[in-house]
């Protein structure tokens, strides 16, 4: 018998549904998150990757802004549409292929949320993730950074392979492993 694939972010809500995801608490305030997704080439995932950050995430205000480095593929056009249809998407175009670095730079720079995730454009958000995420730093302001592990994924979207939801925070340089440490 072959076993149906789900998309993604449909597996994840199954895991939520039955209890092997937590699900977030609803915050005393509502925290704004700037989610920063860098794309280059990637525009054949980049809706996926937007509906994550912006669907089953409650209890925040959601702003997504998509840095696009001058990609030769579709994904201006994608990334368009997607803002056409939602307001709380922003675009920042290059003109040139400048780099990570500077694509980092200039999606943070357009920010204007408390809390502000990177991905890119073929990453995915669990449902939830943003809120817990902010729910540790709201409830800790002496927490740096926090993380979570990673989905991995194939083929558009199909063939998951591995879903861990624990989220880890850092307090100081103390808690970053040595190799972050000395990173410059």
């Amino acid at each position: 018998m072959v076993k149906p694939t789900l998309d993604p972010f449909r597996w994840a809500m199954v895991k939520l549904r039955r209890g092997r995801i937590s699900a977030p608490c609803l915050l005393d305030r509502v925290p704004r998150v700037s989610v920063v997704i860098t794309c280059y080439n990637y525009g054949h995932y980049l809706r996926q990757c937007v509906d994550s950050v912006t669907r089953n995430q409650p209890g925040i205000e959601v702003e997504v802004i998509i840095v696009d480095d001058k990609t030769t593929d579709d994904s201006v056009a994608v990334a368009r549409s997607i803002k056409d249809r939602d307001e709380r998407v922003r675009l920042i175009l290059h003109e040139q292929n400048k780099g990570h670095i500077a694509i980092y730079n200039d999606g943070l720079d357009a920010a204007t949320g408390e809390f502000v995730p990177f991905l890119s454009a073929d990453d995915l958000a669990t449902p939830g993730a943003l809120t817990r995420a902010a729910e540790l730093l709201v409830a800790d302001p002496s927490v740096g950074a926090v993380y979570g592990n990673a989905i991995h994924f194939s083929g558009g979207g199909h063939g998951l392979r591995q879903l861990r939801n624990r989220l880890k925070w850092f307090g100081g340089k103390g808690d970053l492993p040595t190799c972050a440490q000395h990173a410059h």
